[in-house]
């Protein structure tokens, strides 16, 4: 079936944002653990700032940085429709 480009955006839209939703805790995690020094380590692991994060900031803290990620998803989408 053919789709019409803008059900191919639509689609394309939706997941770009479900997939910025579910892997932003991840790259919170990532870059958290990225950014601290080795002489003053602050996180264990992966695990460890997650649950730092959801115990010193809240449940909300895990999706800090999720509006730069949404604004992308309109890029992608509009090369997907085009592609």
């Amino acid at each position: 079936a053919h789709l019409s480009p803008a059900v191919n955006l639509t689609c394309a839209s939706c997941a770009g944002v479900l997939t910025a939703i579910a892997t932003q805790p991840i790259w919170l995690a990532k870059t958290r653990l990225q950014l601290q020094h080795s002489s003053d380590a602050r996180y264990r692991g992966m695990l460890h700032v997650l649950s730092s994060v959801q115990r010193h900031e809240g449940a909300v803290g895990l999706w800090r940085g999720l509006l730069p990620s949404l604004f992308l998803v309109s890029h992608v989408s509009i090369h997907f429709t085009i592609y």
